[in-house]
């Protein structure tokens, strides 16, 4: 299996996206606290920053949030606490309120994203869970090495992104070529004789093929 170009450029308008909701959230408490200025205290104000990052932790990823997370306390700091338009703090109350900020603000990033992780996970293994189990099923009412090949293809490529293949190893009832993974890797990948018929996983990772550009997966 290799990551198509489709698939990397979707990650590419993601990661834009990301860095672009970062800058537009500190951007809006910036503009917000420069509109309450007037009216509140610097407590509120770093307020607003702390929802931004909050924001981020729940939509964004990991790295994202974090500078949200720098960023709204720079930006607090530059804009709003004395002396402003400097990075200098001249109170060591402001300067311990900051770095609690900071610190309140990565524990927030972090906390969210590894809920974000598990929740993913565990929508992953449902997934997989229905997957086999539909497998399953219609592995149980056939009995020929072709159905059973075509069942196996369509789960793999309904679990993985592709492309895939699936081969059957020498010594089977119907060995498949092992030539067909030139479909797909033609100039990337040669596909060594020995490794055909063998349980053994192949490709980045592991000892053999290391430097291939797509992974075998052996079973059984």
């Amino acid at each position: 299996m290799t990551r198509t170009p489709t698939t990397a450029n979707n990650q590419g308008i993601h990661s834009l996206r990301g860095w672009a909701a970062v800058a537009l959230l500190l951007a809006a408490a910036t503009v917000c606290g420069a509109v309450i200025d007037a009216h509140v205290s610097l407590t509120s104000q770093a307020m607003l920053y702390v929802l931004v990052v909050v924001l981020a932790a729940y939509k964004l990823d990991w790295v994202q949030s974090v500078v949200c997370a720098v960023g709204a306390v720079t930006a607090l700091n530059f804009f709003f606490v004395p002396p402003r338009w400097t990075f200098e703090v001249e109170s060591q109350e402001h300067f311990i309120a900051l770095a609690v900020m900071l610190a309140v603000a990565l524990v927030i990033s972090r906390l969210a994203a590894g809920i974000r992780k598990e929740s993913r996970n565990a929508a992953a293994s449902e997934k997989r869970a229905r997957q086999l189990q539909v497998l399953a099923t219609s592995l149980a009412v056939v009995d020929t090495t072709d159905d059973i090949l075509a069942l196996g293809q369509g789960a793999l490529d309904a679990a993985c992104g592709g492309p895939n293949d699936l081969i059957l190893a020498a010594g089977a009832a119907t060995p498949a070529d092992p030539s067909r993974l030139y479909r797909h890797y033609r100039g990337d990948i040669g596909w060594p004789a020995e490794l055909h018929g063998r349980v053994r996983s192949a490709g980045p990772g592991n000892r053999s093929l290391a430097w291939a550009g797509c992974l075998v997966l052996a079973f059984g």
